[in-house]
């Protein structure tokens, strides 16, 4: 057998004895290998959850259905690119729930065409004038490209021309794929 896949089997089974989903991000930043370990335990994940707009028990994990009444540990993902009210989904701290929550959110902005993850800045809002505050996203419709900006009464969009002064802060842009798309 050869070291490596055997120091890689090692790691592989250290990763499944981990529960905690903080460890899990933590683990993942040790090198190269480790990192590879937790993508493809990301990829396999199956995600059957339906985030809840309605009726939302905050005591519960909408993945492993474990009521927990300190919600210190639950936590919420919540859409706010959906319309009012916001769907979220309420999940526990188990490195299996919190990766579940995270692949739905990620395969809903996909299929619903957002850009969450950009960062806005100063010179960004400099060069479009008109935008002042309260940016929530970016989004593509027949191949524009607008950006969401909510004042007090609504949310309105506006369409972008120039991304030069946008930071791309996606950290899973490996699961997503959408380099060609943008920028």
């Amino acid at each position: 057998m050869d070291l490596l896949n055997y120091d890689k089997d090692i790691i592989e089974c250290i990763f499944s004895n981990i529960y905690d989903a903080y460890v899990s991000f933590i683990f993942r930043l040790i090198n190269k290998t480790f990192n590879e370990i937790f993508m493809n335990y990301f990829k396999l994940i199956k995600t059957n959850i339906i985030p809840r707009s309605t009726f939302i028990n905050i005591s519960e994990c909408n993945i492993c259905f474990k009521l927990n009444s300190l919600h210190k540990y639950q936590k919420q993902l919540i859409y706010k690119y959906d319309a009012l009210p916001h769907k979220c989904i309420i999940h526990c701290l188990n490195k299996k729930c919190y990766l579940s929550a995270i692949k739905k959110y990620l395969i809903d902005i996909k299929c619903n065409n957002v850009y969450p993850f950009f960062q806005v800045t100063d010179k960004f809002i400099e060069e479009n004038y008109f935008i002042k505050r309260n940016l929530e996203n970016i989004r593509k419709w027949e191949n524009k490209w607008y950006i969401e900006y909510e004042d007090i009464y609504s949310s309105r969009f506006y369409r972008i021309k120039n991304f030069h002064n946008l930071i791309n802060n996606n950290l899973f842009g490996w699961y997503l794929n959408r380099k060609k798309e943008v920028l």
